[in-house]
């Protein structure tokens, strides 16, 4: 079983902490749209996935 110290190595590839802050860019293969995502505390909030749509109508 690997220790958490050795699964954050893995994770990373290359030994360094992964960041905790920062955006995650997201493109839609649907409609080539690129969207930014702000990374609080290593996470994203789900209402910010919303603004990813093909229609303006879509619900998000």
């Amino acid at each position: 079983m690997a220790t958490k110290d050795e699964t954050k190595e893995k994770a990373s590839g290359n030994g360094a902490e992964p960041e905790s802050e920062g955006t995650l860019s997201i493109t839609d293969s649907r409609t080539g749209e690129n969207y930014e995502v702000e990374i609080t505390d290593g996470t994203i909030k789900t209402m910010d996935l919303r603004q990813i749509k093909v229609k303006e109508d879509d619900f998000g």
